[in-house]
């Protein structure tokens, strides 16, 4: 409902349009805003604004987004968000697609594939002088290995279960070491 009135302060004519806050307690937080903020001069003013930048925001994608919480973020705190998710998103594409592969090794009989199995043995270290030393520390094969980590835990374990010469002992440190035996 918009009506004209005379704005004696301005001296002007202005369309008007009556608007009503939620609760107390809205129209109480947008009043101490204005006061806080030192940009505004009345709530008509905050409202006027926030409409106005919010229209300019809807055409332009480069201005600031409004949040749930009713605040809003920069366009610079927005592209760091926006950063951050699609890296997320990336790393659990990544473990989404590594427990696919290992699901689908450890329910077949056949394990891992024999290239990856291959690489993994002459990964480890010769003889079992290595117990205790870091060549031979799991953690460590693991790292030097350009497989995620569980793939390669899991061919770890399988060249144990599935070949003589490949050891498995634990350490006086408590940690496990893998090596093979000529």
């Amino acid at each position: 409902m918009a009506r004209d009135v005379i704005d004696t302060e301005y001296g002007d004519e202005r369309p008007t349009i009556a608007f009503r806050a939620n609760s107390v307690r809205q129209k109480a937080r947008w009043e101490q805003a204005v006061q806080e903020s030192g940009e505004y001069g009345s709530v008509s003013h905050l409202l006027r604004r926030a409409i106005e930048r919010e229209l300019a925001g809807a055409n332009d994608p480069r201005e600031s987004t409004q949040t749930d919480t009713g605040g809003s973020m920069s366009d610079e705190q927005f592209a760091q968000l926006t950063e951050a998710v699609t890296r997320i998103e990336s790393e659990l594409e990544d473990i989404n697609e590594t427990v696919g592969r290992v699901e689908n090794h450890a329910f077949s009989d056949d394990g891992l594939p024999d290239e990856i199995l291959t690489d993994l043995y002459e990964k480890l270290p010769v003889g079992s002088e290595y117990v205790g030393s870091e060549p031979a520390r799991a953690e460590n094969l693991i790292r030097r290995v350009d497989y995620p980590d569980n793939e390669a835990h899991f061919g770890f374990e399988q060249l144990y279960d599935d070949i003589n010469s490949v050891k498995r002992e634990r350490g006086e440190d408590g940690k496990m070491y893998y090596y093979r035996e000529e």
